[in-house]
């Protein structure tokens, strides 16, 4: 099995509405195993911008983290099906041993 690991911000957007969603609608559409969304509470990536939820931020762009797990071949149709959206971030994969899934 495969893991695929998009690391995205919370305001990153795909045709008005939110990336993350469009990304796991697409997943489900195309009967990926499982897919989890997580919102991170502080971070930052290639651009160093440091991403955080405080007091003082109006408008926080928190770090998304998507996590697909699936057979080495349907991840990478997926990827295929979303290699061209648009948005600054990190994805990768990795070889994963599932021990139990359902």
């Amino acid at each position: 099995m495969k893991l695929l690991k998009i690391y995205l911000g919370e305001k990153d957007k795909y045709s008005g509405k939110p990336l993350f969603e469009f990304i796991v609608k697409r997943a489900y559409e195309l009967g990926m195993k499982g897919v989890t969304v997580y919102r991170g509470v502080m971070g930052f990536g290639h651009k160093r911008h440091i991403h955080r939820s405080d007091f003082f931020s109006l408008s926080p762009d928190l770090p998304i983290i998507i996590e697909i797990v699936d057979s080495e071949e349907k991840i990478h149709v997926f990827i295929k099906e979303i290699e061209n959206v648009e948005f600054d971030g990190l994805v990768f994969t990795a070889d994963v041993d599932v021990i139990r899934m359902g």
